[in-house]
């Protein structure tokens, strides 16, 4: 029999259709987004949600609701997209698994709810993420009113993950056509390759058509270990690869494309105090796109095309290229601080919106400072207090120390044991480094997760550990017989377990730190921006109760109260880093633009990508998004910049940075 297939769904997002869902949105009964849709949110937390922007509506009858999304208008196409979209960077789990379940959920809460931007790429969770994204617009299709041409699906390509012992390689490509960027992969904008990512794409997530097809970081070609890429060599590869997008835009296989970099700037003589150009400058990107229209349109060779598009003006882009993505947060704010050019003063927001691009900003809640990666979003993974993490980490350090030292009970002085012995003192090493991981989660993270753990197993599991085991229980006389353990193999496992604790500890006690530490950026930006902080009111943060889906063995109360201790919180960073970046896609002031010479749309330049993995987070960015529709004023935004708890260059937290395309925070 053959296995059964998945319908392709047909289409893509039009005009017509982005407009008829804000329209049924809008005129839902009671209006706004009723905060049912969270299952997770039960109904206090709700009624709390919206009384910390009205605290009237709390003592109403009605169901509690949020205020509809905002949409903006896409310059190019004529598309309506939520001010707010989700990034599935994390999105992804195993197919079956709890947390895929979960991701699932959030995901069709989220179209629920009148977020129509999906963003995603094709190397994200190994391509599981386009495959859960697809299945959560198809269910979402087959169960409610949702149509394929109400939601802008937009994906990437350019990243060659590397395979295992680290090697990087694509079964369409010569190593000629890869910038081997080293640990991290490689990365390609061969048209081939594009081709085939694309078709790769279109399978994973079940459509016929993208409607925004991105060319991820480029910038990091010129990183390549195998062969040399200037910022020139890179444009003309965006050149190249911009040609075969627009051909797939001729075959209907794409309705548009971009570019996404953590590198754009918006002119080339950005940089200042004479410093190099940077690598990729918006003007120069537009005139490739330009000049790949061109060679499109009239099948000339790419020098007359190159020759007509020089003989127009930067913003002659093609057609096609409708879109831009960038990093954009608390602490990375360069997009919006303007550069000087012929006595014109813009920033990239600016810049790109006077190109008649649509942006997408990613990572409001994952900031890169201080070359170090900085969690915005409020952890829902520990209620403990200090006193006990403290107690808790001082007991897994005292039970792994004594571990060692009886190592050295068990074993001779020669050369050979001690050198065995030094395979185990990780106590004294994660000590010795305590102080820094316990305030840096990332970096605690990362380095119990590829350095600790993965050695200690593997030092236990070597055929020296198992050799004087099997020694040690000849010598003992045990032979390892029914009913015990030789000495060694017990020790091993009460090590392993002792040290896997006390990693548990540190990564908790990590946790902790960085929970505090916004706790207090939380209350100075309040006091800075008070009118956008909004609070939950004191008094009602303890009747919030929650539902949440436990995994097997997991306390369903213990799992609750995670969820609730968060939405506690008086003043919500993460909240608020999320409204700053939607306040800075809106154009300062109270503008609005004339949609069709009947309606009118607030002034947005874009679209804000947030990691929303669990749907009480969906519920919090929606809310951050909703309850404050007043954009910050221009006033509010430099005071921020002029923050120096914000200056991006100093930040203290956090650590090792991670690939950027993706939108998603700490706990989102």
């Amino acid at each position: 029999m053959a296995a059964a297939t998945t319908a392709t769904l047909a289409g893509r997002a039009t005009p017509a259709g982005t407009r008829r869902l804000r329209d049924r949105l809008s005129a839902r009964a009671g209006g706004g987004i009723p905060l049912s849709l969270f299952p997770s949110v039960a109904a206090a937390a709700a009624a709390v949600a919206v009384a910390a922007a009205d605290p009237t509506a709390a003592t109403t009858t009605t169901a509690p609701r949020l205020p509809p999304l905002p949409y903006a208008r896409v310059p190019k196409t004529g598309l309506l997209l939520s001010a707010l979209g989700l990034g599935a960077f994390r999105i992804g789990s195993p197919a079956g698994s709890p947390h895929a379940r979960e991701e699932l959920a959030a995901v069709k809460a989220a179209l629920a709810a009148g977020v129509n931007v999906l963003d995603t790429a094709g190397h994200f969770k190994g391509g599981n993420s386009e495959r859960l994204l697809g299945r959560a617009l198809r269910e979402a299709i087959a169960e409610t009113a949702l149509q394929r041409d109400e939601v802008a699906i937009i994906t990437k390509c350019g990243y060659i993950p590397p395979l295992t012992g680290g090697a990087a390689s694509h079964p369409c490509l010569s190593s000629a056509e890869m910038a081997d960027v080293g640990a991290t992969g490689a990365h390609s904008l061969a048209p081939r390759f594009v081709e085939r990512e694309l078709s790769d794409s279109l399978d994973r997530l079940g459509v016929d058509t993208v409607d925004v097809y991105m060319l991820n970081n480029p910038e990091r070609m010129v990183l390549a270990r195998n062969q040399k890429y200037t910022p020139t060599r890179v444009l003309d590869a965006l050149r190249d690869a911009f040609v075969h997008l627009e051909r797939e835009v001729a075959r209907g296989r794409i309705a548009g494309y971009g570019v996404a970099s953590n590198a754009l700037h918006a002119r080339a003589s950005a940089a200042a105090g004479g410093a190099a150009p940077p690598l990729l400058a918006l003007d120069d990107v537009v005139r490739a796109s330009r000049e790949a229209w061109e060679v499109v349109r009239s099948d000339t060779s790419p020098a007359a095309a190159a020759a007509a598009a020089a003989a127009t003006v930067p913003s002659s882009s093609s057609p096609h290229f409708v879109a831009v993505e960038f990093p954009l947060n608390l602490f990375e704010r360069a997009a919006r601080f303007p550069a000087e050019e012929d006595g014109v003063r813009r920033s990239l927001v600016e810049a790109a919106r006077a190109l008649g691009l649509y942006q997408f900003t990613q990572r409001p809640l994952t900031a890169i400072a201080g070359g170090q990666v900085r969690h915005l979003g409020e952890s829902i993974e520990s209620v403990e207090s200090d006193d006990q993490v403290t107690q808790q980490l001082a007991a897994s350090f005292e039970k792994i120390t004594e571990l060692e030292m009886d190592l050295s009970g068990l074993v001779s002085q020669s050369p050979a044991d001690l050198a065995f012995l030094s395979k185990f003192v990780w106590a004294q090493a994660l000590a010795e480094n305590l102080s820094y991981l316990a305030a840096n989660p990332i970096a605690a993270t990362h380095f119990i997760d590829a350095t600790v753990l993965p050695a200690l197993r593997r030092d236990l599991g070597s055929d020296e550990f198992a050799a004087r085991a099997a020694a040690a229980a000849e010598d003992d006389g045990d032979g390892g017989g029914e009913g015990s353990l030789p000495q060694l193999q017990e020790w091993a496992r009460r090590y392993e377990a002792g040290v896997t604790e006390t990693c548990a500890r540190i990564k908790e006690a990590a946790r902790r730190a960085e929970r505090e530490e916004n706790r207090r950026l939380a209350s100075v930006l309040g006091a800075l921006a008070p009118a956008r902080a909004v609070a939950v009111p004191a008094p009602a943060r303890d009747k919030i109760e929650v539902e949440v889906e436990v995994e097997e063995g997991e306390n369903k109360d213990a799992a609750a109260e995670k969820v609730a201790a968060a939405l506690r919180e008086p003043v919500q960073l993460g909240d608020f880093a999320v409204r700053f970046a939607s306040s800075c896609l809106r154009v300062v002031g109270e503008e609005e633009e004339e949609v069709g010479g009947e309606e009118s749309l607030p002034l947005l330049a874009g679209t804000v990508l947030v990691g929303m993995r669990r749907d009480v987070w969906v519920f919090r960015a929606v809310q951050a998004v909703c309850v404050d529709r007043a954009p910050m004023r221009r006033d509010e935004l430099q005071t921020l910049d002029w923050c120096p708890l914000l200056d991006a260059s100093s930040s203290t937290s956090s650590s090792s940075s991670g690939e950027g395309g993706g939108g998603d925070g700490a706990a989102r």
